[in-house]
């Protein structure tokens, strides 16, 4: 305990002393993280432009099976019915609420 309060009292006093350096540096860190976050992902995911379309329908997890068959019938009638549609895939499952 007492190395450490060694090395925190003189750098919590320095750093009080060149409190408006230590802002300056805290709100430069922020934002210079802030744009390298804009920058992240491109090397992980690369953009692909292969025409698929992935959409996600969420209901209530108390609703019934025929009402979720209900609710799904008008937005897969238009996706079937586009031209451009070549395959088409759906699946169910509940909302669920966390424990």
């Amino acid at each position: 305990m007492l190395k450490i309060r060694r090395v925190y009292e003189p750098t919590l006093k320095l750093f009080l002393k060149h409190r408006n350096w230590v802002l300056a540096l805290g709100a430069f860190s922020i934002l210079l993280g802030g744009f390298l976050f804009t920058r992240l992902g491109g090397e992980f995911l690369p953009q692909l432009d292969e025409g698929s379309l992935a959409i996600q329908f969420v209901r209530p997890g108390t609703i019934s099976i025929d009402q979720t068959v209900a609710l799904r019938r008008r937005p897969e009638a238009v996706i079937r019915s586009s031209p451009r549609s070549v395959t088409f895939s759906a699946a169910s499952a509940p909302l669920r609420s966390p424990p």
